[in-house]
């Protein structure tokens, strides 16, 4: 007999769902032929600029938090308020639940303050330029990246002013995790984490940022990392496969399905589309229809993407 209970459940509430995921939302198609535009060539990026920019831009926050910093007379609340700052934080706090957060940080930040060494953030993330034309324009890092790195930095910098040690980010570059499901080869996946440390260094940001590769952690520490996926992936599995229907889920795959590989799976039947038979009248149901088909595509795909993530991918 068939087991239809309901799985253990799984707290996702730390999760930023998008409220707007089922929303009827009007596309502006623009009648005209768009001609491509020659790229600005740029040598090399404004290292020093961008860290001067860091930099003050550190100061000019601070400046702003200043009186209400005062106002807090524990270590940690300080520090915690500049992380809740509207700068920092996506989204509103009521939406987001961000001030749940305040019970999950506080035990780390106090064992650090108490040691007095700098906080650590660990942040999953650049892996790649994910494969779709219609989000990105260039597989290498780019000004985003810069930016993002700057950013981090400045959030130490800024935590640094109320706690001289300050603050660190590890970043955990997950692109050899995760490349098959992209169609990202290893060295493409390799070659952004390394031109990413390289700009990393050149920003002048490496005493404060650090990037590690993901498949690396998990080769030292595999026998850990074997013994918990094989704990956890059936409860994900089971989990994801009894909740698919739930907004939490249709929320997840709709956040996935601008990382999806556009060239395979959307281009080529968008472009069979327009140019095929340029001459013929395409009845309207075709075109409906071969539409819908691609969105059912993106759709189907983007569930294997994050379903594989989901279920502990990396191998």
């Amino acid at each position: 007999m068939t087991n239809t209970s309901p799985p253990k459940d799984i707290d996702l509430s730390f999760i930023l769902i998008s409220t707007n995921y089922l929303d009827n939302i009007a596309i502006d198609i623009n009648p005209n032929f768009i001609e491509p535009k020659a790229p600005k060539i740029i040598t090399e990026p404004p290292y020093q600029e961008i860290k001067k920019s860091t930099l003050a831009e550190a100061e000019a926050h601070y400046a702003q938090l200043k009186s209400k910093i005062d106002n807090k007379k524990n270590l940690f609340d300080k520090i915690f308020l500049i992380l809740k700052s509207r700068r920092y934080r996506a989204g509103s706090t009521e939406k987001t639940r961000f001030m749940d957060n305040e019970i999950l940080f506080k035990p780390f930040v106090e064992k650090a303050i108490k040691q007095n060494q700098s906080i650590t953030f660990v942040l999953p993330s650049f892996p790649f330029k994910c494969p779709n034309s219609s989000k990105v324009g260039r597989r290498s890092p780019a000004m985003a990246e810069l930016l993002c790195l700057a950013r981090m930095y400045e959030i130490c910098t800024v935590i640094s002013f109320v706690y001289p040690p300050g603050a660190n980010f590890v970043i955990i570059a997950d692109g050899q995790v995760y490349k098959d499901m992209f169609g990202v080869s290893s060295y493409e996946a390799n070659r952004f984490r390394e031109l990413s440390v390289m700009h990393m260094n050149k920003l002048g940001f490496s005493d404060r940022l650090t990037i590690v590769d993901m498949q690396d952690l998990i080769q030292k520490n595999l026998s850990t990392f074997t013994r918990y996926k094989e704990q956890l992936r059936p409860t994900f599995s089971e989990w994801w496969e009894y909740h698919k229907e739930s907004p939490t889920v249709m929320s997840l795959v709709h956040a996935c399905t601008a990382n999806i590989v556009s060239d395979t799976h959307v281009a080529h039947d968008l472009v069979r589309l327009g140019t095929n038979k340029i001459f013929s009248k395409i009845p309207d149901s075709v075109i409906l229809k071969t539409v819908n088909d691609v969105r059912e595509k993106v759709k189907k795909r983007a569930q294997v993407y994050r379903i594989a993530r989901y279920r502990f991918s990396p191998s």
